[in-house]
């Protein structure tokens, strides 16, 4: 697992935590750090590190466009790579994350949703609950019940919250 300490600017720390297990920025704030410390511990019980994962982190620091950019995602299995492209929605399930993608997979992440939403935002990615963030390019339609239908016949719900902000981002 790494955990980087940068002075980047905030583009290069969006792609850093494409792929990295945390991020802390100069000056460190020493809460920040314990914080991140204590994210560790509790995450050993989870995968290794990987080697393709510092691998993504490099390739998405080179990146010189958005679109080059792929997301790693920590399963129980290992460390998938995926382009933002190929994600249609997001889940919250509980404090992870169910990834629904174009060929119709799904993956559970050993994330919560909270961590995916910036890192996706500028990638046309829109939060429209407490417990959903879908890909723009993949809403069909809202329907008369107010929820988004996606392009894979699936229903998110918007939040009374959102909707506004929803309904301009489309």
């Amino acid at each position: 697992k790494v955990i980087f300490t940068t002075a980047f600017s905030e583009y290069a720390l969006k792609a850093i935590r494409f792929s990295a297990f945390d991020y802390l920025l100069k000056p460190i704030d020493p809460r920040e750090l314990i914080a991140a410390v204590e994210r560790y511990r509790e995450s050993l019980d989870e995968l290794s590190f990987q080697p393709d994962q510092l691998r993504n982190v490099l390739e998405n620091l080179k990146a010189e466009s958005p679109t080059e950019f792929r997301l790693a995602i920590p399963t129980k299995d290992g460390v998938h790579f995926f382009q933002p492209a190929e994600i249609v929605r997001l889940e919250a399930s509980g404090s992870y994350t169910q990834f629904f993608l174009t060929d119709r997979k799904r993956f559970i992440a050993s994330k919560g949703l909270g961590e995916y939403e910036e890192l996706l935002k500028e990638h046309g990615f829109i939060r429209t609950h407490k417990s959903h963030i879908v890909n723009r390019l993949f809403v069909s339609f809202l329907d008369h019940d107010g929820f988004l239908v996606l392009q894979d016949n699936s229903r998110v719900e918007i939040s009374r919250r959102r909707k506004e902000e929803v309904l301009r981002s489309l």
